[in-house]
């Protein structure tokens, strides 16, 4: 048996679509309020117990998945003595198929390991058709398989690639999923300051993976000025602002799709010394040029 992950994705986009029916209605005022907080608390009980899955397959974590959905279907209930909306019905019908997939994860628990967690993770990265557009893809820069940021085989990870749109500058895009999110919608400040960490550093490092210059970030300095959204497509721009060889001064900030800068960072880089470089097993980190998935 394994887990049919394309069903659970549905339950999800289902959950996501009743929060925001629930927030939209307008009757009830404090009971609508009480449901939202409800829903919302409920989907991340999912959600993290379905993660937990991927490290650890014991059934107590499929048991408070089940408990979450069971939760839901509770939940729906509310509105059984009058005509709930459709959404609400469609989630309703998701909770049950999930529940029964539950039972049958629970006779083989050992089957169902790694299967949750890739659910709530970032897809391989795709850079939308629209954006492509004015990008060579001759500008790929190198990607590592297990980096939080850029490694290409890292489940848990960004998955983010980076062009080099200029001398001494980057771009990347990317869509954060819902669970990089701190406040709801709203982008992590740490996962914020990875992007950036990363940008600020590919900035100097050029496109040929053999002679790509390395650095370790010594400082970096972040301004938060406005929410960053999941779910939207991000422009994350990296340049460097003084070269000096072993010491680079670089900037790196985030856009949305209205080109207003919502965070920014200025960072001290330090070169990782040339032995240390010389010993690293590009091999072993899956050091190259990945292809890359575009849209259209």
């Amino acid at each position: 048996m394994s887990f049919l992950k394309d069903e659970t994705a549905r339950l999800w986009q289902a959950a996501r679509s009743l929060y925001r029916t629930v927030v939209s209605l307008d009757a009830q005022g404090a009971l609508v309020d009480a449901v939202e907080r409800e829903a919302l608390a409920i989907v991340a009980h999912l959600a993290e117990a379905l993660a937990a899955t991927e490290y650890d397959a014991g059934p107590q974590h499929l048991e408070a998945a089940r408990s979450a959905a069971l939760a839901l279907l509770g939940l729906l209930s509310l509105w059984e003595d009058e005509p709930p909306p459709a959404t609400w019905l469609t989630v309703k019908e998701q909770a049950r198929r999930l529940v029964r997939q539950l039972d049958d994860a629970l006779a083989h628990p050992e089957s169902f390991a790694g299967h949750g967690h890739a659910l709530f993770v970032a897809e391989p990265a795709t850079l939308p058709a629209k954006e492509a557009l004015p990008v060579s893809l001759d500008l790929l820069q190198p990607n590592s398989r297990h980096c939080f940021v850029c490694g290409v085989e890292n489940p848990c990870g960004l998955q983010m690639r980076f062009f080099q749109t200029g001398p001494g500058e980057v771009t990347a895009y990317y869509r954060a999923p819902l669970c990089f999110q701190g406040y709801p919608g709203v982008v992590h400040g740490g996962i914020q300051a990875s992007m950036l960490d990363e940008a600020l550093g590919r900035a100097v490092m050029g496109t040929d993976p053999d002679s790509a210059r390395l650095f370790y970030t010594a400082r970096m300095t972040i301004t938060y000025r406005q929410h960053v959204p999941v779910e939207q497509t991000l422009r994350i721009v990296g340049r460097v602002l003084k070269d000096r060889g072993r010491a680079v001064r670089s900037w790196a900030a985030i856009y949305n799709e209205a080109d207003e800068l919502l965070t920014e960072a200025e960072g001290l880089l330090l070169a990782v010394p040339e032995e240390e470089a010389r010993q690293m097993d590009t091999e072993a980190l899956g050091w190259q040029v990945y292809p890359l998935k575009i849209e259209g």
